[in-house]
């Protein structure tokens, strides 16, 4: 693993590295800090003091008299937020989550105190974006006031947040619904996700758990949203950000494109409307799929990204083709990063490319073997992440015509956010029940996370893109080759 891979390996655990007059400092969630990542911070301590001198030359100034001042939005939340306009292909679509919870003997005033006590925490539930493509954070808001509905109401309610149509410029971007009473009480999350992404989500959950439970109310981080996104767009003004531009101009210059599956010919603009496909792991299975992914050198999130790869290769007209990789990417420019909410997220490009997966002799690669070839492209590719894949895409736009750029089959793994904020819930205490991700310019999100002791895995799809019937076959194929993965040691 190269240094910029364990870097982005530990920031993926929620691990936050830092200088302090030439020694190596970290903070991390209870139990993410094992033996083998200790000695591995030990023995390359040099290397990484380097590394942050390099990524951080100037130290993030957090500037509390601008914080409700506009800013510019990330390269992730402008292409969000462009992708909302039905004028482009497979736009139409916010960027949005749904959650829905089970919770027994809810006292809603509780939770409507927490909540507020947790806007006026965190910056960005205060959060806006106007048309123009800023973001500002607002300094005063409306008390919130959390709906009730009767548990007669819950489907419409639930039809009504799996798909968000409102403006992004009117707040609030995330609400709460309950329905029903006693033990019958659901509770409907529905967030914009221009302003929140998974991991922030999990944390946020995290508090109002605890909070709601009686715990001590923190401290409000010492930065804004704000100071990160402005200190994150000032690396640009570095060397290694030219150098990182220049990694993907081969890959620019001949541009494969996305995988070429059968989309539905019916006129867009196509229903916003987005449904999932499901199965989970058992805690023996994933146990089983861990250890078959060690023995070959990889982890869980490459051996099910690679047979994801496999499904689409199988069905696509051609063999060569992108991949929209979704990752967490919360740079540590400051000690605090790490208790901030926002979009934090990242949109690395991966290529699949067959034409050079075949050992010295001239044979065929194993599954084992491509998958393995797969991680070191992806450590390879985020060793170069300061060019974002939005900019990549952005020029490949330029270069071969903006349909050329679309990039509609994408793969999101949380792996290691539970580990990194200790929950083995999104909301303890509570029964997940329903869930839905909507994104702009993606037919097909494959995502993979843990839940309790499980592996969950989903696939969240446009549903006018396709039939039925081939999604099912996809998918179907797709369930088979992970869970053959796990009881044979193929990985």
């Amino acid at each position: 693993m190269t240094i910029q891979g364990l870097q982005a390996e530990l920031e993926s655990l929620g691990v936050v590295l830092w200088s302090d007059n030439g020694m190596l400092r970290y903070r991390a969630p209870v139990g993410v800090m094992n033996e083998a990542l200790l000695s591995e911070l030990k023995h390359h301590k040099t290397a990484l003091l380097d590394l942050l001198a390099q990524t951080t030359p100037d130290a993030l100034q957090p500037d509390p008299s601008a914080w409700y001042e506009p800013f510019p939005l990330t390269d992730v939340q402008a292409a969000y937020l462009m992708g909302r306009n039905p004028a482009f292909t497979y736009g139409g679509v916010a960027c949005h989550g749904y959650l829905e919870f089970k919770w027994p003997a809810l006292d809603v005033p509780q939770l409507e105190k927490v909540w507020n006590h947790l806007i006026q925490r965190h910056g960005m539930l205060r959060a806006v974006v106007h048309a123009d493509g800023y973001q500002q954070i607002l300094e005063r808001v409306p008390h919130y006031a959390i709906e009730v509905q009767s548990v007669e109401q819950r489907e419409s309610v639930r039809q009504r947040l799996m798909i968000r149509s409102q403006s992004p410029a009117q707040w609030p971007l995330v609400d709460w619904v309950v329905t029903g009473n006693g033990d019958a009480c659901h509770l409907h999350l529905s967030v914009d996700l221009l302003v929140c992404d998974y991991q922030s989500i999990r944390m946020l959950l995290g508090e109002l758990a605890a909070l709601y439970l009686g715990s001590a109310p923190a401290a409000e981080p010492a930065l804004s949203f704000r100071d990160y996104v402005l200190a994150e767009r000032h690396q640009r003004a570095s060397a290694q950000y030219q150098s990182d531009q220049q990694y993907w101009h081969p890959l620019i210059e001949h541009w494969p494109g996305a995988p070429d599956l059968p989309v539905s010919q019916a006129p867009e603009p196509w229903s916003p409307d987005f449904d999932r496909r499901h199965f989970q792991l058992s805690r023996a299975d994933y146990a089983r799929l861990q250890q078959h992914a060690a023995d070959a050198g990889i982890g869980v999130s490459v051996a099910v990204l690679a047979a994801y790869a496999e499904v689409l290769r199988r069905w696509s007209r051609r063999d060569q083709f992108c991949l929209s990789l979704t990752l967490l990417n919360r740079l540590p420019l400051h000690p605090e990063v790490d208790q901030l909410i926002g979009d934090f997220s990242a949109v690395e490009v991966l290529a699949i490319d067959p034409s050079v997966e075949q050992t010295a002799e001239g044979n065929s690669m194993s599954f084992a073997e491509r998958a393995k070839r797969l991680q070191r492209r992806l450590w390879q590719d985020m060793d170069h992440r300061l060019f974002s894949g939005v900019e990549v895409l952005r020029e490949v736009g330029r270069q071969h015509g903006r349909e050329a750029a679309l990039l509609p089959y994408a793969y999101t793994s949380t792996l290691g956010a539970r580990q990194a904020h200790g929950a083995e819930s999104l909301l303890p205490g509570t029964t997940l029940v329903d869930a839905m991700t909507q994104t702009p310019q993606v037919l097909i999100d494959c995502q993979v996370a843990e839940q309790g002791d499980a592996l969950s895995i989903n696939w969240d799809c446009r549903q006018a893109a396709f039939s039925q019937t081939l999604l099912d076959d996809m998918f179907d194929s797709f369930q088979a080759l992970v869970r053959s993965l796990a009881t044979h040691a193929q990985c």
